[in-house]
Order: C-alpha cells, then sequence, then structure tokens
C-alpha cells in the first residue's frame, strides 16, 4: 500500500534550504520516493494555509520509513532542524 510524507515547513534560511533540497531531493529518489506536490503558495479553503507544502509518494510505509531514519538522510535531517526549516512531518497510508 502507498504511503506519503508530508511536510508543513516554514523555512528560516532560503539558501541553506535551497542547499538541503539539492542534497535530500537524490536520497528521496534513492529510497523510491517520488516528489508528487509542492507549493508555496497552497490555498487553504478551511484554516491557515501552510507554508511550504510538500507531499512525497513512497511505495510503503516501510520505505518511507527507511528514508526518513537512514544513515543517509541523518546530516541533512538535522541541517534542516538546526536553522533551515521547522514544521510538521508526518506520514499517511494511502488508500
Amino acid at each position: 500500500m502507498p504511503a506519503y510524507l508530508i511536510a508543513d515547513l516554514t523555512i528560516q534560511n532560503a539558501e541553506g534550504f535551497a542547499a538541503y533540497v539539492k542534497v535530500a531531493g537524490p536520497l528521496i529518489e534513492k529510497f523510491g520516493g517520488r516528489v508528487i506536490a509542492r507549493s508555496d503558495a497552497a490555498v487553504a479553503l478551511e484554516g491557515e494555509p501552510p507554508n511550504h507544502f510538500v507531499v512525497i509518494h513512497f511505495d510503503s510505509m516501510e520505505a518511507a520509513k527507511r528514508f526518513y531514519n537512514s544513515d543517509d538522510y541523518r546530516t541533512p535531517l538535522r541541517q534542516r532542524l538546526g536553522g533551515l526549516a521547522t514544521g510538521r512531518v508526518f506520514l499517511v497510508a494511502g488508500a
């Protein structure tokens, strides 16, 4: 069953975040993920709109967790959390 990693982030350092994306993008692909939506201008139909919204498709929850918890992603994640961007990141099982 597919799974989606969803991130709603507030970017604090645009230049640093751009460098993070250049590293994270290939890692997402390495673990079988594919970015299917990304926006800095999502339209809220209810509630507050997200700041920077990303949806990444993986073939399974296990594949998404392997990416997120991998040794490869550990350093970029630490850098992102260290002042590049913070927010909410969660996994959702596909229907």
